[in-house]
């Protein structure tokens, strides 16, 4: 009667690692009673995201449940309303646009980093989501989270882990009775939405001349010359401050880890920064120069992308490949096991950036590669990340060095994101850049 339904819950990366080498490239499953098929193929993938995305909408199975969280922010919207918010969104994520912001970015992690002491022992995945998170406040609202931060955060995390819970109900109906669960994910929404809002009310009442992304989308015109009302602008602010922070910490955090594990690769990081930066601080003009640190990222992202899985789910009747493909039809595809597929990367499971040679990507089949998803529907924010992590693990590595303290791999808690179960226990050295050199 639950089909896969609880092999799918109980692991899901091991689940579709088994259907993956048990079936091939594609596969179909139920799920309860709905009809589910896991693609392995990029080209298939491509289809979904790209030549075919018309036929598809996100897994309503899942964003459903989120609704009440990120409301119709670019996450959860769809047609018509959603490529008119994209349309008037997008200018605030250009390159030229988030370049602005990189002065408060370098400035925040300098400041985080300066709290670490030597030989102290940090979960630095929760310094990680406390720092992202007040990058993006400073770049959303011109100011930090503050006294407020821990709340915001623990919120987060607490939202993070029942919403697989509610996944797990057979009947959406459940959600509506008075179950101690439900009561406290309501809190916990209304807590968010009035921290959140608190900041959307101060920032509209400043007459600061920084230039915050809030202020960008309240000045932002629709074709028809008008402006994006109050609820819109909270679901995009939610959706941004939410999406925008904690998969970055993922990233950084993971990172970390790798080259905790991987000296030889941190050393040879660490020497292209000290090389690009000469004893200097960090500066924008750094950022395209740090080859070597880009790959670093891109590779942890590989091995741990934050975004784990992708769900879609057919409007129409409609073909793929050489499939008949009927509406309602759910398709998963697995970012996780793609990344690790040993026909498109060498000894898959090593950590390696040196892979990341022009050559390598040029020849990698498109979609095989997406932490940060595919087509017209691909993150607004990729460039925002990519260069809040670089900045970020620069300003980290160029005066410390850190070292996993636990005796196990860490366990990752495959929720809405990939998030470390027990968080990233790691010692802080203070690194003795002479010595760095001299290797």
């Amino acid at each position: 009667m639950l089909g896969s339904l609880l092999e799918l819950y109980t692991d899901p990366r091991l689940f579709f690692e088994k259907l993956q080498r048990n079936y091939g490239d594609i596969v179909r499953f139920k799920m309860a009673n709905f009809d589910s098929i896991a693609i392995f193929d990029p080209e298939l993938i491509g289809e979904v995201f790209v030549s075919k995305h018309q036929d598809y909408v996100k897994n309503r199975v899942f964003w459903d449940n989120v609704k009440e969280v990120f409301g119709n922010g670019l996450l959860t919207n769809e047609g018509q309303p959603w490529k008119k918010q994209r349309k008037l969104a997008s200018p605030s994520f250009r390159p030229k646009s988030v370049a602005t912001y990189i002065d408060s970015m370098i400035t925040l992690s300098n400041a985080e980093v300066a709290t670490w002491s030597d030989g102290s022992k940090i979960d630095v995945h929760e310094k990680m989501m406390g720092l992202t998170a007040n990058i993006i406040s400073k770049i959303i609202f011109n100011t930090t989270t503050g006294d407020k931060g821990k709340l915001l955060l623990d919120t987060i995390t607490e939202l993070e882990h029942l919403i697989p819970l509610r996944l797990k109900r057979l009947h959406p109906i459940i959600h509506r009775l008075p179950l101690r669960t439900n009561r406290r994910y309501k809190h916990l929404i209304e807590t968010l939405e009035s921290e959140i809002m608190a900041f959307i009310h101060d920032a509209q009442e400043s007459d600061s001349d920084y230039p915050t992304l809030l202020s960008n989308l309240m000045n932002a015109k629709y074709e028809d010359g008008s402006t994006m009302g109050e609820k819109q602008l909270r679901d995009e602010v939610m959706t941004v401050f939410l999406a925008g922070h904690d998969t970055t910490a993922i990233t950084l955090s993971a990172t970390f880890y790798l080259l905790s594990q991987h000296p030889d690769i941190e050393t040879q990081m660490v020497t292209e920064i000290q090389q690009v930066l000469s004893d200097g601080p960090l500066s924008a003009e750094h950022i395209e120069r740090l080859v070597f640190t880009k790959k670093v990222i891109k590779e942890s992202m590989r091995l741990m992308p934050a975004i784990w899985a992708v769900g879609r789910e057919a409007i129409c009747d409609t073909q793929l490949g050489p499939y008949k493909i009927t509406k309602g039809t759910t398709i998963y595809i697995s970012t996780y096991l793609m990344q690790r597929l040993s026909k498109y990367f060498d000894n898959p499971e090593q950590f390696n950036p040196a892979r990341w040679t022009d050559e390598f990507t040029a020849n990698l089949p498109k979609h095989v590669y997406s932490p940060f998803g595919g087509g017209p529907r691909i993150c607004i924010g990729e460039h925002l990340s990519m260069l809040e992590a670089m900045i970020i693990l620069v300003n980290v590595y160029k005066t410390v060095t850190l070292t996993y303290e636990d005796s196990e791999p860490p366990e990752y808690f495959a929720g809405p994101v990939l998030t470390p179960k027990n968080g990233m226990p790691m010692r802080v050295s203070k690194r003795d850049i002479a010595t760095t050199r001299a290797r």
